[in-house]
């Protein structure tokens, strides 16, 4: 990372696109700073941007004899640090990632962005024909390829003269994380994992939650406040939707108004 800073442009003139903090030719390692990596370890689902640490605009303190001059190091170094015990199977720098990583969507949608990979060989040529499986390891979605309209589980795809495979990713109605692992067939390769977020859909019920059937004395409060859940048609909590509360007439009213947002 040396003589790079996370937070200086490419191009200090003119340039808005960092060198590498929220830069797109810089997905990965943009992840593990973010809190957004994740990988199959051992069959389960693992967050491992929790093992990564970092450091940005090193701070030379020793300038002056006294150290009481800090300024930014003049190669400004950025470091960062994660554990490993293995290259698992990264022979070059080329981007795995053609396009679809890190996508959120809500329930039951089909992705904007296919998920692409790219096969390149040691020396970073690109692999044409070569088999690629696509596989849900986590999360509840489905995969589509070669212009089938059932989804699967796992799909098998081939690089194309580029040295890209493909996947279409249709998600399901359980909101939460979707992990999608890549391997080319019968290589050293290691698979790569794609992160997708499904969001809850649109509200589409209101279930009771507390504060039905109670009985009270005329004038006083319930003991139990009267509130609801409001679930997409996966049956999601669907949070920032406007609730609002009303009475019957003469049996009473509702303390805190008729209208407030209640997050689940």
């Amino acid at each position: 990372m040396e003589n790079h800073n996370w937070t200086q442009p490419a191009n200090q003139f003119t340039g808005g696109i960092q060198q590498i903090y929220q830069n797109p030719n810089a997905p990965f390692i943009n992840s593990l700073v973010n809190g957004t990596a994740y990988a199959v370890i051992d069959g389960s689902v693992v967050n491992i941007s929790e093992q990564v640490a970092y450091a940005t605009n090193y701070t030379n303190v020793l300038a002056t004899a006294g150290g009481n001059n800090p300024h930014i190091h003049p190669s400004e170094p950025n470091y960062i640090w994660a554990e490993a015990g293995s290259n698992f199977g990264v022979l070059n720098d080329a981007d795995p990632f053609v396009s679809g990583n890190n996508q959120t969507d809500t329930i039951l949608a089909t992705l904007a962005q296919p998920l692409s990979v790219k096969v390149t060989d040691t020396f970073g040529n690109a692999v044409p024909q070569q088999p690629v499986d696509f596989q849900v390891t986590s999360g509840q979605a489905g995969l589509l390829t070669g212009g089938s309209t059932t989804t699967q589980a796992l799909v098998h795809a081939s690089t194309d003269a580029n040295g890209v495979a493909q996947a279409t990713l249709r998600l399901g109605t359980l909101a939460g994380i979707v992990i999608v692992s890549a391997s080319a067939v019968q290589t050293t390769t290691a698979p790569v994992t794609f992160t997708t977020t499904i969001r809850p859909g649109l509200p589409k019920s209101l279930v009771v939650q507390a504060g039905n059937g109670q009985t009270a004395i005329v004038g006083t409060l319930l003991a139990t406040a009267a509130s609801v859940v409001v679930k997409d048609a996966g049956g999601n909590p669907t949070p920032g939707v406007a609730v609002t509360f009303t009475t019957s007439p003469s049996s009473g009213t509702v303390s805190t108004g008729t209208t407030f947002c209640w997050t689940c």
